[in-house]
C-alpha cells in the first residue's frame, strides 16, 4: 500500500481505520471530527496534525478493496488459530440499504426494499458468518438483484479446498425456525483437483 508517495503512509491510515472499527466504530466523518482528535494516534502512528480527513480515509478504503479476499483469508486463518474457530458451517443473509443523492458508476437501483422505501435507489449486501457469528466475508450486489440469484456468487466465496462445507441461509438458524421461519439449507462439496473444484448444491426449500 505504501508504494506510492503520500503525505501519510497508507498503511498508517489503514491502521487508524482498523483501530477505530475495533474501539469505536463510526463513519469516516465521525472519525475525523469526533473520534480521532480525542486519541493519541497522531503520536503513535506519527501522523502530522491536520492530515486526517474523511477524504483521505475514503481513499484508503479504495486502496484496501483490491486486497479484500486476501485480508479475509488471513483474518479467518488467524481467528481460527487463536480461538479454535470452525468454518465447517456457514450462515449467510441478505439485506438492503437505500441512499439519497447522485453518483456515477454505482450499483444503486430500485428493487425489493427491506426498508419499505421502494421510491429510493438501493444496494443489496450479503454477509457470511460462521456458527459463532464471526464475519467470514461480505459482498455487494445491484439493488435489483434477486435474492436467489446471489447463490452462485456466494458459493464461489465459500468453497474451500478442505472438503465439505454446509451452507445455510441465516433464516435456517434454530431460533428462527422455532418462530416459524423457513430456511434455505444446502450442501457444498468439493472434489480435490489440481485445477478445478466441482460444486454440488442441494436446495431443499426456499421461503
Amino acid at each position: 500500500m505504501d508504494g506510492d508517495a503520500a503525505e501519510v503512509p497508507w498503511s498508517h491510515v489503514a491502521a487508524l481505520l482498523a483501530i477505530n472499527r475495533l474501539c469505536a466504530p463510526g463513519s469516516e466523518f465521525a472519525v475525523e471530527e469526533r473520534w480521532y482528535p480525542k486519541t493519541a494516534l497522531d503520536d503513535l502512528l506519527e501522523i502530522e496534525a491536520g492530515k486526517i480527513n474523511d477524504t483521505r480515509l475514503y481513499r484508503c478504503l479504495d486502496r484496501i478493496l483490491p486486497h479484500k479476499t486476501k485480508l479475509e483469508q488471513h483474518l479467518k486463518q488467524r481467528y481460527g488459530e487463536l480461538f479454535g474457530a470452525e468454518f465447517d458451517v456457514l450462515l449467510y443473509d441478505l439485506t438492503s440499504t437505500y441512499v439519497e443523492g447522485v453518483a456515477k458508476n454505482n450499483p444503486m437501483c430500485r428493487g425489493y426494499s427491506r426498508d419499505h422505501r421502494p421510491d429510493y435507489e438501493q444496494m443489496v449486501i450479503a454477509l457470511i458468518v460462521n456458527r459463532e457469528g464471526f464475519p467470514f466475508s461480505y459482498e455487494t450486489f445491484d439493488g435489483n438483484r434477486a435474492d436467489v440469484s446471489t447463490m452462485e456468487t456466494i458459493l464461489r466465496m465459500v468453497v474451500l479446498p478442505s472438503g465439505t462445507i454446509a451452507l445455510r441461509h441465516a433464516s435456517a438458524h434454530p431460533r428462527r425456525r422455532r418462530r416459524g421461519h423457513r430456511g434455505l439449507p444446502g450442501k457444498v462439496r468439493t472434489r480435490a483437483n489440481p485445477s478445478t473444484a466441482a460444486v454440488v448444491l442441494r436446495i431443499r426449500g426456499f421461503a
